[in-house]
């Protein structure tokens, strides 16, 4: 089976990113990434709390908040390429 990894990028998401996470069918999920682009609410603890990887993007932007989610994801595919 296929890995799926979900990357999401959000910024003052507090009241829906819970829903998003926890709507996301878990089946061929291997992971899900939200990148925080500078909330100034509880989207981060709110992510933390549904189980999903919390990373940071302080420059601003879609494009920096998914290109930080795919860095992140470069990362663990070569982690599970030498661990293989």
């Amino acid at each position: 089976m296929p890995l799926v990894y979900v990357v999401i990028p959000a910024q003052n998401e507090e009241q829906s990113i819970g829903k998003v996470i926890n709507d996301i069918p878990p089946d061929f999920i291997e992971e899900i990434i939200v990148v925080d682009n500078g909330s100034t609410d509880n989207t981060a603890n709110e992510v933390l709390r549904c189980g999903a990887t919390l990373l940071q993007e302080p420059i601003p932007g879609y494009g920096a908040a998914c290109l930080k989610g795919f860095e992140y994801l470069l990362m663990a595919i070569i982690l599970i390429i030498l661990n293989k």
